[in-house]
């Protein structure tokens, strides 16, 4: 568990992106920030796309990529940091394969998913050559496909 700092740094993290993802849910992310229990963060979180309707399930496969690759991103964190390696591993592979089945029903296709994996390896890379601009890659990658989605 995190500590109160540790929370509310990352509450104030996730206020742009998270907070109006949440608001525009129906969620009051305000007042679940206040509660500082970042399990209770990603319980109200699932709850609220639990309940969405089906017209909506694009917004569940979406979330789920984030959540998955904001798991792979604070994994290739870690990886270096002296935590158990194998466990690590054992986390990354499997939010690796909900990843690529989030990506699958997101229709991303198989090269731009062999990318995105490709770029995520990069940056758990322990040897130290990680490449920075892969998360920015990453992330305006995922950005196109899912405004492509939204058109749709």
């Amino acid at each position: 568990m995190l500590g109160h700092n540790d929370e509310a740094n990352l509450a104030a993290e996730l206020d742009p992106e998270f907070g109006r993802f949440m608001a525009a849910l129906g969620a009051n992310w305000n007042t679940l920030k206040s509660i500082e229990d970042v399990d209770l963060w990603v319980e109200m979180a699932d709850n609220v796309i639990a309940g969405l309707p089906p017209n909506q399930t694009h917004l569940r496969t979406w979330y789920g990529i984030g959540f998955e690759l904001s798991t792979l991103l604070n994994l290739a964190n870690v990886a270096g940091s002296g935590e158990d390696r194998a466990a690590i591993d054992e986390l990354w592979t499997q939010s690796m394969e909900k990843l690529s089945a989030f990506s699958q029903q997101a229709q991303l296709g198989v090269a731009t998913a062999a990318v995105l994996e490709g770029m995520l390896e990069n940056l758990r890379d322990p040897s130290g050559s990680r490449d920075a601009e892969s998360v920015l890659q990453l992330q305006g990658t995922l950005k196109e496909h899912a405004a492509l989605t939204d058109q749709a």
